[in-house]
């Protein structure tokens, strides 16, 4: 039927579309298959999942377990927004998460539109091994006892399920996408996806703001087909350094409306030395902003 209709050049283009929408529901009918699903279903799911937890604890961390328990850990289906200004440690935060999930067997997908994979895998040595970073990047001046930590760690860390994916030429989320779906199918699933940045993204929209938006939706939709988890860094937006409280809240988000609405949880990766150097220089704090199922507060 949808095919005669298409060959039908009596038809306008506007009624054809409804014919075909009409025609698929009636299969769909007729075959007794629905989009819905009942609740005894639903609830059978979801006790499966309770109890599976009860055993394992969190399944997918944030790699602090202060963050776990006021998050309940990374959930699937579900998208994370982790936003700060420059310094602040977004892409480090974003590498511990990647390698505390892997390490557990989880398998990683890990997007980079910022840092080639090499300079990926200079910071996971530099975190992993306690060298300074610093030293990684000028080998020069590293230690004997160094150079063995470096290759004892990276041969430890070779066999991980985590996959690094930074090709310049691919940064349309539509792209990004396939690139994790081929490798879910690959692999037989990805539990946790990486992504950064998300004002690096493009996409077939002229308007960043629509971008974001078109990204974020696409990203969110890309966790509950899959059942992982999907992070993405953001920046936030410049008039945050002129103003005297810099702990940023949800409107500093940088084209924040669909990421703002699109986020399940929204992270805020803090570091108060950074703007008073009277503050101890090793401390960190994240504010959970936004928790769709939970609350929100400094970690």
């Amino acid at each position: 039927e949808i095919r005669q209709n298409a060959l039908d050049f009596s038809l306008e283009g506007q009624e054809i579309i409804p014919r075909a929408r009409a025609a698929c529901e009636t299969a769909l009918a007729v075959s007794g298959r629905t989009a819905g699903r009942g609740v005894g279903a639903v609830l059978q799911e979801v006790q499966a999942e309770l109890a599976s937890a009860k055993e394992a604890g969190v399944d997918l961390t944030t790699g602090f377990p202060t963050l776990d328990a006021l998050t309940a850990g990374l959930e699937r289906t579900l998208l994370t927004i982790l936003a700060g200004r420059p310094s602040m440690g977004k892409t480090a935060m974003a590498l511990q998460i990647a390698y505390r999930n892997a390490a557990r067997g989880r398998v990683v997908c890990f997007r980079s539109c910022e840092s080639s994979d090499k300079s990926l895998g200079k910071r996971l040595i530099s975190q992993v091994a306690g060298v300074d970073f610093s030293k990684i990047r000028q080998p020069w001046r590293l230690t004997p006892d160094e150079h063995r930590n470096i290759a004892t760690t990276a041969a430890g860390l070779a066999d991980l399920p985590l996959i690094f994916e930074s090709d310049p030429q691919r940064t349309d989320y539509r792209d990004i996408c396939s690139w994790v779906r081929r490798e879910a199918a690959a692999r037989g699933r990805v539990d946790l996806v990486v992504g950064d940045y998300l004002q690096l993204v493009d996409g077939p929209e002229k308007e960043i703001r629509l971008r974001m938006d078109a990204a974020c939706k696409a990203f969110k939709k890309l966790a509950i087909d899959l059942n992982c988890h999907v992070v993405w860094l953001s920046q936030l937006s410049r008039p945050l350094a002129d103003r005297r409280e810099k702990r940023p809240v949800l409107h500093d988000l940088k084209e924040s409306g669909g990421i703002e609405a699109a986020a399940d949880l929204v992270l805020f990766p803090f570091r108060p030395h950074y703007f008073d150097a009277a503050e101890p220089a090793e401390e960190a704090e994240v504010n959970v902003a936004k928790q769709r199922d939970g609350p929100a507060g400094p970690n």
